[in-house]
């Protein structure tokens, strides 16, 4: 009686099985846990039941340069030992095997260093993005600042012009008794003096005010910059890891009719 195959179910209570213990779903783990089934069947449902997971992006037929060359290699093995199998028939079933198991790991293994990265890049864009929004709270909480900061002082501002035009106009009826009202006079205008120079200084505070604004500002616009140019990478890496997955895909399905 021939060996009964292993299921999707069956694939699916094991890497239940080992996450549960700590441990990663791997080819191997899985294996070792069923005690059954080719290693590209259980790399196939693996594969599946990634996707229906949310783990893997689509599959869009593309294989990386560096994978291709690794295949044909490997297709070049598969010859030069087919053509020696058919000389030694007795040997040949368990050459083919040997090769299929190679190749199955190969492609785990590939498959494995892509999902790996694509694991990195997703981690450092949501801590990329995490660092953002930290920013942005904390450059609208100093724009707060300023706000709250600059508010007293346009009031001390009008305060202080309206108190010039009351001390100008003290001026004018002190100079129609200049004389008499000399001494006081002096003292007005020392006072007056002073409101002008606290006027100036208040306007080069809000002078430096508005330049700080406009550093956040620009500061703000880079870090969006950034944050874009980091969503254009995660896209374009989820393109290739597409393109792999696809071209993995159709490397199983040729293997498949080869045997």
């Amino acid at each position: 009686m021939g060996r009964i195959g292993i299921s999707y179910q069956d694939v699916s209570t094991a890497i239940l099985k080992l996450q549960a213990g700590g441990k990663a779903p791997t080819v191997d783990n899985i294996r070792g846990v069923l005690k059954t089934g080719s290693k590209s069947t259980i790399a196939r449902l693996l594969r599946e039941w990634k996707q229906k997971q949310g783990l893997l992006p689509p599959y869009d037929g593309n294989l990386p340069t560096e994978l291709l060359t690794i295949l044909k290699e490997l297709w070049l093995k598969v010859q030069s030992r087919t053509e020696v199998a058919v000389d030694n028939q007795p040997n040949h079933q368990s050459s083919l095997q040997q090769l299929h198991l190679e190749y199955a790991r190969i492609i785990e293994q590939q498959r494995a260093d892509y999902e790996q990265k694509l694991l990195q890049m997703q981690q450092q864009t949501e801590l990329m993005t995490l660092e953002f929004k930290t920013h942005c709270a904390a450059l609208e909480k100093e724009q707060a600042l300023l706000i709250a900061k600059h508010t007293p002082l346009e009031l001390q501002t009008q305060e202080l012009q309206k108190k010039l035009r009351k001390s100008e106009l003290d001026c004018a009826r002190i100079s129609q008794n200049y004389a008499r009202m000399s001494k006081d006079f002096n003292g007005q205008r020392q006072a007056l003096e002073t409101q002008k120079n606290a006027l100036i200084e208040c306007q080069l505070r809000l002078g430096m005010a508005s330049d700080h604004v406009d550093y956040l500002q620009n500061t703000l616009f880079a870090t969006e910059d950034k944050l874009i140019a980091l969503q254009d990478n995660y896209r374009f890496i989820l393109q290739e890891k597409a393109k792999l997955d696809e071209r993995i895909l159709r490397s199983s399905h040729d293997t498949q009719r080869i045997d």
